[in-house]
């Protein structure tokens, strides 16, 4: 009995404790909505701020790839041979120019309905053949995957909810899981893992060459590392559908919050 009367008396200050608790939540909640309601316009005005300033560092940087691919001077035409015939290998059926150019320091690729492929000119003459190919492989890769559209979906997504810190890490994770893919599409075409991740140490070596176009060492960021470990660590695989960023980008827009009717 004096058992039951203790387990009771402990119940019921639980109960007591959680309602208490759950009054207060609720409380401050309440003052919280009132707040953001009271300070909406301003909160309306700083989103609106948020979204100039990153559509405008957008629109910057997409002027500034245009620039570059209309500066860039088409490559030797062996090479542009060997893109083409890499490029049925893999299946794409849309024409990819490839141009070299002094403005970048890694290989990129521009476009979506008139694809190219930019080169630094370092890359022609200090990799060898086969391990630009390699490299050629993964660009066309994100070629055809549609990468740009879908990125520029992303970015679009990033730039209405940059102030949403899940939508930075997903976005994070998609652009990782994209490289990835594409590395596994390069190693297939060359079917050479451990060739191929000395290909992508050989390039991010030509990039801190003295005299390199561009001092910028994070533009792989911390991630060549974990890609290198990847490709020979782990068997390839994955990443077989050309289709798989879009449904990542649809997952990114659906955690935004939609207003209801």
């Amino acid at each position: 009995m004096a058992e039951d009367g203790a387990a009771s008396g402990f119940e019921s200050t639980l109960l007591t404790g959680l309602g208490s608790f759950l009054v207060m939540a609720g409380l401050l909640l309440q003052r919280a909505l009132s707040q953001v309601e009271a300070h909406l316009h301003w909160l309306v005005l700083a989103w609106v701020a948020g979204v100039g300033l990153c559509s405008g560092r957008m629109a910057a940087e997409w002027m500034k790839l245009r620039r570059m691919a209309d500066r860039a001077l088409p490559a030797p035409e062996a090479w542009q041979e060997r893109l083409d015939a890499l490029s049925r290998r893999l299946g794409l059926r849309r024409a990819v120019r490839l141009l070299q150019s002094s403005d970048v320091d890694v290989p990129a690729a521009v476009g979506w309905l008139s694809p190219v492929v930019l080169l630094p000119v370092s890359t022609l003459a200090g990799l060898p053949a086969r391990q630009l190919e390699m490299v050629l492989a993964h660009e066309l890769a994100h070629i055809r995957r549609h990468d740009f559209a879908v990125n520029l979906a992303q970015v679009l997504v990033e730039t209405l909810l940059f102030f949403h810190p899940a939508v930075r890490w997903i976005s994070h994770v998609i652009r990782v899981e994209r490289e990835h893919c594409c590395d596994d599409v390069a190693v297939a075409a060359s079917g050479n893992s451990v060739s191929y991740a000395r290909a992508l140490t050989a390039l991010e070596t030509l990039r801190v060459l003295p005299g390199a176009p561009s001092p910028a060492m994070s533009a792989l960021g911390g991630s060549l590392p974990e890609r290198v470990r990847r490709l020979i660590t782990l068997p390839t695989s994955r990443c077989a559908s050309r289709w798989a960023a879009g449904a990542s980008v649809l997952t990114l827009v659906s955690s935004r919050p939609w207003p209801r009717r």
